[in-house]
């Protein structure tokens, strides 16, 4: 998860060097098994949410200045969305991508709860059905998406203003490249 994190904010730093605090080091405790650590540069946050437009600025650069390292949709590793790791594999297609994700958070779901026949179902109209015909049309007939780095966990709790310069700060990033308009599907 450490390593995870350290790598997000890395990518996202390379890009824009005041969005997010810069990672310094991840790793182990070499007293406490099971306990990991990410240490990051410091920036001291106020209340409230950041500015809009300077907000919007930020991550219009991140996701136009941003670029895969191979061109393809993923990470190359995994990262988490809160415990839950994320399928970063890397793929040609920004539907292949978008459908092993929602795979996976199905899978993820079953093991929790157990199968449900119910979801079963509906899993198999919406990623045999509805994900082809919203998202195929994007690659097809000349048509391209390029990945963009994205945050990947983007909400109200993972942004703030550094108090110094007021700009926008975001972290907790589990970032993967994809569809720059996926930043804000689950926002």
């Amino acid at each position: 998860m450490m390593q995870g994190e350290y790598h997000s904010m890395l990518e996202i730093c390379k890009v824009s060097p005041s969005f997010a605090p810069h990672p310094i080091c991840w790793g182990s405790c070499a007293e406490e098994t099971g306990r990991h650590f990410l240490l990051l540069k410091f920036h001291d946050l106020k209340s409230g949410t950041p500015s809009a437009a300077d907000f919007a600025r930020e991550f219009a650069k991140l996701h136009k200045e941003s670029s895969s390292p191979n061109a393809m949709f993923g990470f190359h590793l995994t990262t988490y969305n809160g415990n839950l790791p994320q399928n970063n594999m890397w793929t040609k297609s920004w539907e292949e991508f978008f459908s092993n994700g929602i795979w996976s958070m199905l899978a993820l779901e079953e093991e929790a709860r157990g199968p449900s026949e119910e979801l079963q179902e509906l899993s198999k109209a919406l990623l045999g059905k509805v994900v082809p015909r919203l998202l195929r049309p994007l690659e097809t007939q000349g048509r391209t998406v390029k990945p963009s780095l994205l945050h990947g966990d983007l909400w109200i709790g993972n942004i703030a203003s550094d108090k110094a310069t007021g700009q926008p700060v975001v972290f907790d990033s589990s970032a993967y490249y994809g569809h720059h308009e996926c930043e804000f599907c689950f926002f």
